[in-house]
Order: structure tokens, then sequence, then C-alpha cells
């Protein structure tokens, strides 16, 4: 399944706080980099990591992330994907702390596709060697896609309008149950 687009945002956990900063987002460089590869194998295994069934609820047929989610898709750029960005970071809670947001547009069988997936900062240690000798540098926001660790969704779209109700999750953060991932 070819991806087309990357949209990526530093996220900060902004439940029930003022907003302190603007939303800054880029468009990711599909040039098969290491990242690029990376999130094509995101976008690729969404379909079997993101296993647990979530559906929008509705208000007079109207969902406001699912409008949001439709007009990136027929649209797409970073202005139309940073809704969704803002979103996820005013509903995050300290617990979660720094993510990196990517939103991911491509092909599935004919139909557009949309992943959303937020890794978690942690701290690490970065180690370079050269000139002959070893530098070690501590680091306070590296962004892993670990195997116990990322959040992410996916959507698939028919171009209908009825479409984008329905789509599947996984929350590698949290170990209650589904509803909790639902939400």
């Amino acid at each position: 399944m070819p991806i087309a687009t990357i949209y990526s945002f530093l996220t900060y956990p902004l439940k029930n706080k003022p907003v302190a900063k603007p939303m800054t987002g880029v468009e990711v460089p599909i040039d098969g980099g290491k990242l690029s590869k990376m999130l094509t194998g995101v976008f690729d295994g969404a379909k079997t990591d993101c296993s647990i069934p979530v559906m929008f609820t509705a208000t007079d047929q109207k969902n406001p992330v699912r409008t949001e989610l439709i007009a990136l898709l027929k649209k797409p750029s970073v202005a139309a994907a940073m809704p969704l960005a803002d979103r996820l970071q005013l509903a995050t809670t300290g617990t979660s702390g720094i993510g990196l947001l990517f939103v991911c547009i491509g092909d599935d069988a004919g139909q557009s596709r949309v992943v959303i997936s937020r890794f978690p900062a942690d701290e690490g240690v970065v180690a370079k060697h050269g000139g002959g000798k070893l530098t070690v540098e501590f680091v306070d926001q590296v962004f892993l896609k670990s195997a116990f660790s990322y959040k992410a969704a996916t959507y698939v779209s028919s171009g209908k309008p009825d479409d984008l109700w329905k789509g599947h999750a996984i929350d590698k953060q949290t170990n209650h149950g589904m509803q909790d991932i639902a939400d």
C-alpha cells in the first residue's frame, strides 16, 4: 500500500491547561530515508496492529473529528491535519507527556486510508564515534515507536458521504479496556 503524504506535529499534554504554544507541523518527505521507511512501516502495519474497532458517535449525523478527517482526505495539507493534532493535544494528560504525532495518508486498494500515530517522548543517550573518540550525550526528547508505548488509529475512506464512521485503533500506553481506547 503506497503512502502518499506524511505530516508531523509535536504535541504537548494540555488537557485542563491553557494553551501554551501555538501548534506547528511539517510535511515529512517521502524520500526513501530511514524516517520515511519507518513511517511507511507504521502505515502498512496499522492494518494489523490496529485491531480494536472504534466508532465515531454522532449528534444530528455529524461528528467534528470525522468532519476534520474528511476535510484532510479531500485536500491534504499541514493546515488540514492541524485540527486533529490540536484536538489530540487538548485531550492529552500529563501521564502521556509530550508526543510526536504523525498523520499518514495513502492508498488502500483504491480507497484512501489515513493512519494517525503518536510516539511518546522518552529520555535517552546518544553515543557517536568519530575522530578516534567516543562522545556520549543525554537527550531529553527521544521519540520511539516501541512495541509497548505507541498509539495509532486507522480509517479507510471510499469517498462516499456515509463512510469514515468506523475505524480501528491500538493503544500500547494504556492497560485499560477497549472502552478507554475507543474514547
